[in-house]
């Protein structure tokens, strides 16, 4: 994946000793592999949540400062989490760009998502009508 900020990333050297403790790592480079990791993610596994960066990978996940792209802490996963859960859905609200010849929305068409774990549901309203829902896990 293409990272803008991948030459930032950097950590201090307590930091790199966590990273190397935590995910048992046997690297004199932890920073090489720390991109490496972040380049390896696909789209979907790299999450802004507050101030940083999450990237979750096969068995890990690192967190990356937002703003200054110092990677705080890496942790070890026991399973990675959904694609809807890293996705975070929650109180997004889409409105379609177009329309297919036969389909049923328009430009008053709202789809006001909610989320809780991998429980993903939606309401879909016209307008300040909100007629439909629909739920998928």
């Amino acid at each position: 994946m293409r990272v803008d900020w991948i030459e930032q990333i950097h950590t201090t050297e307590l930091g790199e000793r966590r990273i190397k403790r935590n995910l048992g790592l046997d690297t004199d480079d932890v920073i090489a592999w720390c991109k490496r990791a972040i380049l390896a993610a696909d789209r979907n596994s790299i999450i802004r949540k507050g101030k940083n960066w999450y990237v979750y990978g096969e068995w890990f996940v690192l967190a990356v400062n937002a703003s200054s792209y110092t990677v705080i802490t890496a942790r070890k996963m026991k399973e990675l989490p959904s694609a809807s859960a890293r996705a975070g859905y929650d109180g997004k609200v889409f409105v379609p760009k177009s329309n297919s010849a036969n389909g049923e929305v328009s430009g008053q068409t709202v789809f006001s998502y909610h989320q809780s774990g991998d429980v993903l549901w939606a309401d879909l309203g016209h307008g300040s009508k909100h007629d439909r829902n629909f739920a998928a896990s």
